[in-house]
């Protein structure tokens, strides 16, 4: 009897650890297709304005207070904030649109773009290819 106690016990256990496993993984998919529908502009677009930046900026902003996940929560601040530095980069620069750039602007510009890829590519590597995933169409 006693060993049938400490099975049922064990089995009880090993359910409840099983199942808070997969709400976990099910909770960081429900943040990640958060994320990446937030992120979604910059892959349509390509404007490259500060004004586009920012706008994508705000809408991963507004998606922050919804994530549950901490680490999803941690990488959308990233990107936010490379986006926001990027605007404002941009305000500063506009010469970057309209001609050609002086050396110093053109190394600031690739090290924005270059912590700005790393943010995302942490997102990616986190959740993975949710396009092929999520059941509501978003690609």
């Amino acid at each position: 009897m006693l060993l049938s106690r400490a099975t049922l016990f064990l089995g009880f256990t090993a359910l409840l650890a099983v199942g808070g496993c997969s709400s976990a993984k099910e909770t960081r998919l429900a943040d990640c297709v958060k994320l990446e529908k937030a992120m979604e502009q910059f892959r349509k677009d390509r404007e490259m304005f500060p004004d586009w930046f920012d706008r994508i900026a705000a809408d991963v902003r507004a998606v922050q207070p919804e994530l549950e996940d901490d680490r999803v929560a941690e990488l959308a601040d990233d990107v936010a904030r490379t986006l926001e530095a990027r605007a404002e980069y941009e305000r500063a620069h506009p010469e970057v649109r309209d001609g050609e750039p002086a050396a110093d602007v053109q190394w600031r510009d690739r090290e924005l773009e270059d912590e700005f890829l790393t943010a995302a590519t942490e997102v990616s590597k986190l959740c993975g290819p949710l396009r092929a995933r999520t059941p509501d169409g978003f690609e």
